[in-house]
C-alpha cells in the first residue's frame, strides 16, 4: 500500500490492526490527516435518511490547554465561541454538523476538539437506509456546502457497523491534525 505522505502526519499517526469495534471489524482511522493552512473552519457534519423518523446526534467537546472543557450539541449550547452545533434535527432526511473555528481556537487555547455521533432513537446505524458522516473544509463559518462535492469534503465514511454511538474523531489544534 503506497500513501503519499503530503496529506498525512506519519508521526503523529497511530495505526493497530489489533483495536476492533465492540461489534467485530478493524478500525480503520488512525491517521493523522493535515489541516491544509488556507483552512480556516472545519466541519464535522452528519447526513440520514430513511422511511422511520431517526434521529442521529452530534457533539463537539473542546479542551483548552488548562483542561477546561466546553460542549456543544443536541443536550447542552448551541455555540461556545469555538464550536457551533447546526441545531438539533428529529427527523429522517437530514443534516447536522459542527463548525470549528481554527483561528478562534487558537485564540481561546484550545488545545483539541473530540467529535462524536450517535442514533439517537437507538437504531443502529447498519439498520438505517443511508448514514454517513465526515469533514469538510471551510472559508467561514456556516456556509452552506454540498455535502458530496469532493472539492471541500477531506472524508466521508458511510456508517454501515451495528453500533448506535461513535467517538469518531479528534481535532488536535496547534498541530493543525484531525
Amino acid at each position: 500500500v503506497f500513501i503519499d505522505d503530503h496529506d498525512v502526519d506519519f508521526s503523529l499517526s497511530k495505526l493497530e490492526i489489533s483495536d476492533k469495534f465492540a461489534e467485530g471489524g478493524y478500525i480503520s482511522n488512525g491517521m493523522a490527516i493535515r489541516i491544509p493552512e488556507k483552512a480556516e473552519f472545519i466541519r464535522f457534519f452528519t447526513y440520514w435518511n430513511d422511511e422511520r423518523r431517526i434521529d442521529i446526534d452530534l457533539h463537539g467537546v473542546s479542551v483548552d490547554k488548562r483542561g477546561n472543557i466546553s460542549h456543544v450539541g443536541w443536550n447542552s449550547r448551541a455555540k461556545d465561541g469555538t464550536l457551533v452545533h447546526s441545531g438539533d434535527i428529529t427527523h429522517s432526511n437530514a443534516t447536522e454538523y459542527i463548525d470549528i473555528d481554527l483561528k478562534r481556537a487558537v485564540e481561546d487555547n484550545i488545545d483539541t476538539v473530540q467529535l462524536n455521533l450517535n442514533s439517537f432513537t437507538n437504531i443502529p446505524f447498519s439498520n438505517i437506509d443511508t448514514v454517513f458522516t465526515g469533514i469538510q473544509l471551510l472559508s467561514r463559518m456556516n456556509q452552506i456546502v454540498n455535502l458530496h462535492d469532493s472539492k471541500n469534503v477531506v472524508f466521508r465514511h458511510d456508517l454501515d457497523f451495528k453500533a448506535i454511538s461513535v467517538d469518531y474523531g479528534m481535532i488536535d489544534i496547534d498541530n493543525r491534525v484531525m
